[in-house]
């Protein structure tokens, strides 16, 4: 009895909206009556939380999943954006119903729009801890981002689900390009942090693997170059049989090339450049020394891919493979970057 008074006052409030809801319509509807409904909730307020409450289940799982990956700012607010948009889509009736309650909120008490607010709480949640995480010397005010954040989210999402008169008009959203949309809003909000100041340090690593950009990785080698000091050079790519391809998810690839930087972290120094190129391509840029030339890199290339293989079942060592040029002054580097294999395997002397 509990389930179907929710579900039928969820029904109510998507068709006729919270205040113009009776409790009378919501036990009629239920086959049963009032009396039986304050058996279960004290009020039509607390029928409304547990509502809101079913209908985040999934988004508040996903949120607190994200704010547990250790990724950069930028790329968790992509992923935010996608899975509000998501839920947008999905579900639109709840946003409409979240701002109707939020336009006359002096007509609720404060533990409901606790749970009204509760959409927003865990969106800022994520960008906030993104924010500092990106900020470490604290130089940011976070409540102004905060506030910032919010209002640009709710907007949009505002601005998407408005027909032609300017009504809110849940079928707008529901034929919407996900991906498009989530790219405009992504865009939106990443230009206004970094308008702030906010993403000093997004540009370093690559989200996925957390290896450093190609910006970022071009620019430590500009500073070997001008500082002169003997370093090498190895192009590492991950070479995947179509059967493997066929066989395992993108996911399942992904992973392996995280755990690649993961283990390599281990083996090297933290100093040392990894960077990735593309998709399933790497480059290392190692100071030069006696001790590790390419006879020790190759060592210890050896060993991550041997952990690899163990981590791995379907992963074989000869999906990997590197070359290695030394580049002793700076005159050297065009001429043998030019030379090194960099698409096919072979170590080179």
């Amino acid at each position: 009895m509990e389930k179907d008074f929710v579900l039928n006052s969820r029904n109510f409030f998507y068709k006729k909206g919270y205040f113009k809801t009776k409790i009378s319509d919501i036990a009629k509807k239920s086959g049963s009556s009032v009396g039986s409904f304050y058996r279960f909730f004290d009020s039509k307020e607390d029928i409304l939380i547990a509502v809101i409450k079913q209908e985040l289940e999934v988004y508040r799982r996903d949120i607190r999943l994200l704010n547990t990956i250790d990724f950069n700012l930028n790329w968790k607010v992509a992923q935010l954006c996608r899975i509000t948009l998501s839920l947008l889509k999905e579900n639109p009736h709840l946003f409409i119903l979240i701002y109707d309650i939020e336009e006359k909120k002096e007509k609720i008490s404060s533990k409901v729009y606790k749970w009204i607010d509760m959409l927003w709480k865990e969106s800022k949640g994520v960008f906030v801890k993104g924010v500092r995480e990106a900020n470490s010397n604290n130089s940011i005010d976070t409540s102004l981002v905060e506030r910032l954040f919010e209002n640009q989210m709710k907007i949009y999402l505002k601005y998407l689900l408005k027909d032609r008169a300017g009504k809110l008009n849940p079928d707008i959203v529901i034929s919407m390009n996900l991906e498009e949309e989530s790219k405009k809003l992504t865009s939106m909000i990443i230009s206004n942090c970094e308008s702030l100041n906010i993403i000093r340090a997004c540009d370093k690593f690559d989200p996925l693997t957390k290896a450093y950009t190609p910006l970022y990785t071009n620019k430590e080698i500009k500073n070997y170059l001008l500082e002169g000091s003997p370093f090498f050079v190895s192009f590492m790519v991950f070479r995947w049989p179509e059967n493997l391809e066929k066989r395992t998810s993108p996911f399942f690839r992904d992973s392996i090339l995280r755990a690649f930087v993961y283990i390599v972290r281990e083996k090297f120094r933290d100093k040392d450049i990894i960077g990735r190129l593309c998709n399933n391509k790497f480059i290392f840029v190692i100071p030069f020394t006696k001790k590790g030339g390419p006879a020790d890199f190759s060592r210890r290339i050896k060993e991550v891919i041997d952990e690899l293989v163990k981590k791995y079942s379907l992963f074989e060592a000869e999906y990997f493979q590197y070359s290695i040029a030394n580049i002793l002054k700076p005159s050297d580097f065009d001429s043998k970057i030019k030379k090194l294999p960099q698409n096919t395997g072979g170590v080179l002397d």
